[in-house]
């Protein structure tokens, strides 16, 4: 009778992760994933000549230009030096320098009665931003003809709120302010089509 051999051990697998090792792991895996699309997707879009808001590119014989702005009224110059300086314009103070010219001469806020109480008293009124703009080539040709644009928003007077009004106010006229740089920044890159074409 031969001897008993002894059985082989069984072979132990390696330990699975545990879900939550890989619930760890993954969160970090997507935002690499979620990064690495919108590097790609800018990347694209700036390929196909897409611009971020608040941006305007200039033809190369604009991209020196002198400002010349009336400094009454609202507070749009910073907000538009900063927007030509992000697509690239280098602005020139020199007045006797041989450079493109964007002119505002108007740039005024107004307000109109919309509704009357009983009272005889403005419960709602219009704020009005005008402005008045032209630009001609370091040569003194019109490329843009002067021309207006006006925003309108309108505004509910409570006098049980004098306080809240009158930040609702301030907080409107910034928000004209801005669509008024946008605004202007949109009237450019027209001229910017048109000298495409024209070329």
């Amino acid at each position: 009778m031969s001897p008993k051999l002894p059985l082989p051990m069984p072979m132990s697998s390696p330990p699975l992760p545990s879900s939550r090792s890989s619930r760890l792991r993954w969160p970090g895996l997507r935002r690499c994933l979620w990064q690495a699309l919108l590097v790609a997707a800018v990347v694209l879009l700036a390929g196909c000549g897409f611009k971020l808001r608040g941006e305007v590119a200039l033809p190369a014989e604009m991209q020196f230009l002198r400002l010349e702005m009336v400094e009454t009224g609202p507070r749009i110059r910073p907000g538009l030096i900063a927007a030509l300086e992000r697509g690239g314009v280098t602005l020139v103070e020199a007045p006797d320098a041989t450079v493109a010219v964007l002119r505002i001469p108007v740039n005024v806020t107004s307000t109109q009665a919309l509704t009357i109480s009983q009272q005889a008293r403005v419960s709602e009124y219009t704020v009005r931003h005008r402005v008045e703009l032209e630009m001609r080539d370091a040569n003194g040709q019109v490329l843009l003809p002067r021309e207006e644009i006006i925003l309108e928003r309108d505004f509910v007077f409570d006098r049980r709120d004098a306080l809240g009004v009158a930040g609702q106010e301030e907080t409107l006229l910034r928000d004209l302010e801005r669509e008024m740089v946008r605004s202007i920044l949109r009237r450019i890159e027209r001229l910017e089509r048109v000298l495409d074409d024209d070329s």
